[in-house]
C-alpha cells in the first residue's frame, strides 16, 4: 500500500504488536486490520489485489454497493492463509453507527506514525486505541478474551495515560457503558492499571449493569464460558446504548431500514420485491430478537 501512496492505520492486534513485542508470534493474531479513509478504498483494494490478495466474494461490480456503502470492511485473503481486513469505518455495522457518535475524521487526524516490519503505517492515539479496543469487545459481546489482554498491554505500556482526555472522548462518542464493562473486567481480572475514579465516572446504573451481565457477562467471556451468539450480541448492543432515545431510534431502523437498504442487503431487483421485503424483514428481526432472549434465558 505504501507504493500506492496509502499509509493505513493499524487496528486491534496489529496495533498492539507495536507495543513492545519482540516478534510477531508473541501476540496471537488471526488477521491484520487496516483502517483507511473512505476515499482510498478503491486504490487500497487494487493495491492488495496487485499484491496477490483476493476478496472473500469478488463483487460483480468494482465493489458491491452494500459492502462498499454500508458495512465498512472488506476481507482479503493471501498466501499461507494470510487475512487482511480492510476497514474504512471504525465500526463495521451500520446500525451501531446510528447508536454511537464517532467523529472518524477527528480520530484520523490524531493518528500517529509507526512501523510494522518494513511498512510505514499509522496507529491510533493511545486514548482512541483504548476506546476502539473497548468497543470492539462490546461489539463481539465480549467473546474475545485476547481483547482484555490487549487493554492490559496498552495501559501497561502507557503509564502516563491521559485519562481525562479518554473520559471526555468516551462521553462525546457515547461509549461510556462499553468502556466500563471492558475496563472493569480487565482491571479486576488481569490487573490492568485502571484508576478507581475512572471506573466510578464510567459506571452505569445498577439496572444496566445487571442487564448487561445477564446478557453477556464479561467475566464469563474472559474465562471462556460464554458461547458466541449473534442474537445475544444484538441485545447487548441495545443494552449498552447511553440514551433511551438512541435505543428507540436503533429499534426503528432495525425493523424498518427502508427499501434501498433492503434491496442492497438482500440483492433484490425491482421496487416491488423491495417493498415486499419491508413486510417480512421486521418478522426476521423479531425472530432474531426472540432467539437472543432464548439464548440468554437458557444461559
Amino acid at each position: 500500500m505504501n507504493s500506492a501512496g496509502i499509509r493505513p492505520a493499524l487496528l486491534k492486534g496489529a496495533a498492539i504488536l507495536t507495543l513492545g513485542y519482540a516478534q510477531f508470534g508473541d501476540r496471537p493474531m488471526g488477521d491484520v486490520d487496516l483502517w483507511i479513509p473512505p476515499a482510498d478504498l478503491s486504490c487500497a483494494s487494487q493495491a492488495l489485489e496487485t499484491a496477490g490478495f483476493h476478496q472473500d466474494e469478488p463483487p460483480s461490480a468494482e465493489l458491491h454497493p452494500f459492502m462498499a456503502e454500508l458495512t465498512g470492511e472488506l476481507r482479503f485473503h493471501g498466501k499461507k492463509d494470510t487475512l487482511i481486513e480492510l476497514h474504512w469505518h471504525l465500526i463495521c455495522a451500520e446500525w451501531l453507527r446510528l447508536l454511537l457518535h464517532l467523529d472518524e475524521a477527528e480520530i484520523w487526524s490524531r493518528t500517529q506514525p509507526c512501523t510494522l516490519g518494513a511498512a510505514s503505517v499509522c496507529c491510533l492515539s493511545p486514548e482512541d486505541n483504548l476506546l476502539h479496543l473497548c468497543f470492539h469487545l462490546a461489539f463481539h459481546h465480549f467473546v474475545h478474551p485476547q481483547g482484555f489482554h490487549d487493554i492490559q498491554r496498552l495501559l501497561a505500556q502507557n503509564p502516563a495515560f491521559a485519562w481525562d482526555t479518554f473520559l471526555q472522548r468516551a462521553a462525546a462518542y457515547r461509549l461510556r457503558p462499553a468502556c466500563y464493562f471492558a475496563l472493569s473486567t480487565a482491571a479486576h481480572s488481569l490487573g490492568a492499571p485502571v484508576p478507581t475514579e475512572v471506573l466510578d465516572r464510567l459506571r452505569p446504573g445498577f439496572f444496566r449493569r445487571r442487564l448487561v451481565r445477564s446478557i453477556a457477562d464479561p467475566y464469563q467471556a474472559l474465562a471462556g464460558r460464554l458461547i458466541p451468539s449473534n442474537e445475544r450480541g444484538y441485545l447487548l448492543h441495545l443494552a449498552i446504548a447511553e440514551r433511551p432515545w438512541d435505543v428507540l431510534r436503533l429499534l426503528a431502523w432495525l425493523f424498518f431500514p427502508g427499501p434501498s437498504w433492503l434491496r442492497q442487503r438482500y440483492r433484490l431487483s425491482g421496487l416491488v420485491s423491495s417493498l415486499f421485503a419491508c413486510l417480512w424483514h421486521p418478522v426476521l428481526v423479531l425472530g432474531k430478537g426472540l432467539q437472543g432472549l432464548k439464548t440468554v434465558i437458557e444461559g
